[in-house]
């Protein structure tokens, strides 16, 4: 799975891709798909067994975060594929999410997932149609989850406001329009989300010049802050009066 990543991720820096590019993708989908999903299938059914084996867990958490890099290389979006990134958000197991400190495989794991679903929505907007509403629906309740509180949540929080941001750039935005959808939105996701932490009052109490110009300058783009705060930026386009009404 390592040397395949290494391999195919010439695509996933590709923008647009050219026919020589395609008809590469189209031998690899050949040959790599079934035994791919066969693998998926494997994992999926090895994690939701009940297990004493943690460390076992762990590594097959592992193999399947690969798994998912691969797949977003791939590009392959297929009902069998997205079942297995919705099994990889839902799933739930305490013991695989770390702890304050550090990070667990299921945390890294659904991170990736979040990766991949975004990735195919900013790609195949339409064809994402049958899913767009289940993935959201999940997507917002793993937010709403105090489990993702702690920092070493923060790549998935940030993962999951990015889909939302996505959500709000397509064909799918009218599923946040609802009034009371937003106002949920915006005081149980993103005003949580934008709220300081620990870490940030004692850089401002300590260097609030840099705190300042490093909040103005948004190179701190990889925070819960900034996330939310773009997320807000999506919601002005199609929903300004609503948003506006809400939080300011």
């Amino acid at each position: 799975l390592c040397i395949a990543h290494g391999v195919f991720q010439r695509y996933r820096k590709q923008d647009e891709l050219d026919e020589n590019s395609c008809d590469e993708l189209l031998e690899v989908y050949k040959v790599f798909t079934r035994p791919l999903l066969g693998l998926f299938q494997k994992c999926i059914g090895a994690i939701r067994e009940p297990s004493d084996d943690a460390k076992f867990t762990a590594k097959i958490m592992t193999i399947l975060a690969a798994a998912l890099e691969v797949l977003y290389e791939l590009m392959a979006l297929i009902d069998e594929f997205m079942d297995v990134l919705l099994k990889c958000i839902e799933h739930e197991d305490s013991a695989q999410m770390g702890n304050q400190y550090e990070a667990g495989p299921l945390i890294a794991l659904k991170t990736v997932a979040m990766e991949v679903v975004t990735h195919f929505l900013q790609k195949f907007d339409e064809d994402m149609e049958p899913y767009v509403e289940t993935f959201t629906h999940r997507i917002w309740d793993m937010l709403k989850n105090p489990d993702n509180e702690s920092p070493t949540a923060d790549n998935l929080v940030i993962g999951s406001l990015n889909f939302l941001s996505c959500i709000c750039q397509g064909a799918h935005r009218k599923l946040l329009g609802d009034d009371a959808i937003l106002r949920d939105l915006c005081q149980q996701v993103i005003l949580p989300n934008m709220t300081l932490t620990e870490e940030e009052v004692d850089m401002f109490d300590e260097e609030p010049t840099d705190f300042i110009e490093r909040d103005i300058e948004g190179s701190d783009f990889h925070t819960r802050r900034r996330a939310a705060a773009e997320l807000v930026q999506c919601l002005m386009v199609p929903f300004e009066e609503k948003v506006g009404a809400i939080l300011f």
